[in-house]
């Protein structure tokens, strides 16, 4: 089979090219065909109703409501919801059709990239190009967006974008409108992705100002700004639709850091990301180890601050001698901003972020690659010998990530201080019903951090498992000291005492968690409606009722208690 990039369609050269993509890809992620559902799938796929329902396809880009059964994650991604309707409706719950829809998307995206790179680097051998796509294809930091359900948003919106830069490339050298027209639109399904799809509109600049510079010709004309204009309007219709259905309740980002504190934190995030692309060194599904910054005098922050100011002005200075690396640095900084600046979200980094920056950032894997090749025997040999290792090593974090016990005992070794991974681990536990191991590492938990209100909460439920009443009541009791303001506690504790026929004692937790919340809890609601019938008080409870029902609709929940009343 050969391999020739100069072929100018997506034919049989450009399918050979997939279909190597694919099958390395398969046997990359193969383990991961038997991965279970995680973190954000008990809301985005496993207690997601509208998804479940075979009758809601086609009422998928009508409502934010389909992406998530929880209304804090409610959030217009109707292409998200399309593949988890799809998936869902194979395998009826099973979890390998999700998988391999993923390892399909995938392959596009190492396609499109390794496509994209050679029409950008023409002079480099083709044998180059090849090797740094399956660097890329074969690379470790790419398993968690690869094999985590809940963030097929990203790895879509990668894909699109992929796909509308190839398309624009190919236009660029043929003038065929209708390769601009379906790049056009990439850019809208890219956005119904995942909004950082939107970050195209960045991308596209970028590249016609270093191939420009390359070809001697940096004017713009009116036909330019025409071709940008049709991405800008793709762009903001997308943008204005998202907008027009967004939910009060949402709130996708879920961080509570200060938002400047967050963004100097992001300066180290930053360096982790482009070290990981080439050394995958940390990887593990929670990184709230690696730390918010606590000012901006940190030494942290700012020598890390300084590190980035210095990348970017080496990459401004040579920018006539080397323009692939500004492209690459620019690429970077603009693709991850949305996720890495001022939007606050609940973790400093996490190993999926990076994965749209990915595709401009690892450009300059290319000349080293190119460079090693010029070494020599040895030089090639180090080539390959990497990336046939990045191979296994991404099978062997597929084995990890295929199962939930291993999934957080390999982050609980990696982050033993990390109270939210213990937390995750007993929750598998817990779903097992290994309550003894669960209350083990539970209480290492609380050994690290004795106010971290989950663990406090789900200790309390083994508590219970385990016929520990008092015991139980009392972390109950701990948690909402721990957690204020919060909901969690007192809806579980209100749902202890409902469980022992404590119902007038439960009532006051119920409300103050409803109060926490806002009236934007659904289970609390329920809680509440339920508590409020059984003690007679039926006039309160339909008042509840109803506010719920034009806050969340026809919910099933809510209809069957409407049956009751």
């Amino acid at each position: 089979m050969s391999f020739r990039f100069t072929t100018p369609d997506l034919t049989r050269f450009n399918l050979k090219l997939w279909l190597c993509a694919l099958g390395l890809s398969f046997l990359c992620y193969l383990p991961s065909l038997q991965g279970p559902f995680i973190l954000d799938d008990a809301h985005t796929v496993q207690s997601n109703d509208a998804i479940q329902n075979p009758a809601n396809f086609f009422k998928l880009w009508t409502s934010a409501r389909y992406y998530s059964s929880s209304p804090d994650n409610w959030g217009y991604r109707p292409m998200q919801a399309m593949y988890t309707w799809t998936s869902w409706q194979l395998g009826q719950g099973e979890t390998w059709p999700f998988h391999a829809f993923k390892i399909l998307f995938f392959s596009f995206v190492a396609t499109f990239f390794t496509l994209i790179w050679r029409r950008l680097l023409p002079e480099l051998p083709a044998a180059v190009i090849l090797l740094g796509g399956l660097f890329f294809l074969v690379n470790p930091v790419h398993t968690q967006v690869v094999s985590y359900i809940a963030a097929t948003s990203t790895l879509m919106a990668g894909m699109f974008v992929a796909f509308s830069l190839y398309q624009y490339l190919r236009f660029r050298e043929d003038g065929r409108w209708w390769r601009w027209v379906i790049s056009v639109v990439g850019v809208f399904f890219a956005m119904m992705s995942k909004e950082e799809g939107i970050t195209i509109l960045g991308m596209i600049p970028l590249i016609e100002i270093y191939l420009r510079y390359r070809e001697g010709r940096l004017r713009f004309g009116w036909r330019d700004l025409g071709v940008y204009l049709g991405y800008v309007v793709s762009g903001a219709l997308a943008l204005a639709l998202i907008v027009s259905m967004f939910e009060p309740t949402s709130d996708l980002a879920r961080g509570s850091m200060d938002r400047w504190i967050y963004f100097a934190t992001q300066f180290r995030a930053y360096l982790r990301y482009m070290a990981m692309y080439f050394v995958s060194y940390d990887l593990n599904a929670d990184n709230l180890q690696f730390g918010f910054a606590t000012s901006w005098r940190d030494t942290s922050v700012i020598l890390s601050v300084a590190a980035n100011l210095i990348l970017l002005t080496v990459a401004i200075f040579y920018i006539r001698r080397a323009p692939l690396l500004a492209l690459c640095l620019f690429w970077f900084f603009g693709a991850i901003s949305p996720a890495s600046s001022i939007l606050v979200l609940a973790e400093p980094v996490n190993d999926h972020r990076a994965f749209l920056a990915y595709l401009g950032f690892a450009g300059l894997s290319f000349p080293l690659i190119h460079w090693l090749r010029q070494k020599g025997v040895a030089g090639r040999a180090f080539v390959v010998l990497v990336i046939v290792g990045y191979a296994g090593w991404t099978m062997a974090r597929n084995v990890t990530w295929s199962s939930n016990v291993n999934l957080w005992e390999d982050t609980i070794a990696k982050n033993p201080d990390s109270v939210r991974a213990h937390n995750n681990a007993a929750l598998n536990y817990m779903h097992r019903s290994e309550w003894d191991r669960a209350a083990q590492i539970l209480d290492a938990c609380l050994a690290i951090e004795p106010r971290y209100s989950y663990c406090l909460i789900n200790r309390a439920l083994v508590g219970v498992s385990r016929g520990e009443e008092q015991l139980s009541e009392s972390l109950y009791k701990r948690a909402i000291e721990a957690d204020f303001a919060g909901v969690n506690a007192r809806r579980y504790y209100a749902e202890f005492m409902f469980a022992r026929g404590r119902l007038t004692e439960a009532i006051p937790y119920a409300e103050q968690a409803d109060q926490a919340a806002q009236g934007k809890n659904l289970f609390v609601r329920t809680l509440l409606i339920r508590l409020h019938l059984n003690t007679g008080n039926k006039s309160r409870a339909r008042e509840i009722l109803n506010e719920s029902l034009e806050t969340f609709g026809n919910d099933p929940s809510l209809i069957g208690l409407q049956s009751a009343l």
